[in-house]
């Protein structure tokens, strides 16, 4: 299921709390989207999963390491929202 261009940061957001709230057996309200990823556990196979869910929500070609270059919910969700606008971000290192 795409999104379309115009994806907004509530309906990104709510996506990507809902794929880790899922892959984590956690509730969405439970989980802190300025905490790293791998504060939650999330192994390098979850993340490349994750990422792999995300990009077919998407309809996006991402890199594997996307969760290393955006560490939390917020802020990869920026960078989703930008990219859907064909903004340039830049990714923490």
């Amino acid at each position: 299921m795409a999104t379309t261009p115009s994806v907004t940061e509530e309906e990104t957001q709510d996506f990507l709390l809902q794929a880790l709230a899922k892959m984590l057996n956690v509730e969405p309200s439970d989980i802190d989207t300025r905490i790293a990823f791998d504060r939650y556990g999330l192994d390098s196979a979850a993340a490349v999963k994750l990422t792999g869910l995300i990009s077919d929500w998407s309809g996006m070609e991402l890199e594997p390491t996307l969760l290393y270059d955006c560490p939390t919910v917020d802020q990869l969700t920026a960078f989703l929202v930008a990219q859907k606008r064909g903004e340039a971000v830049e990714k923490s290192a």
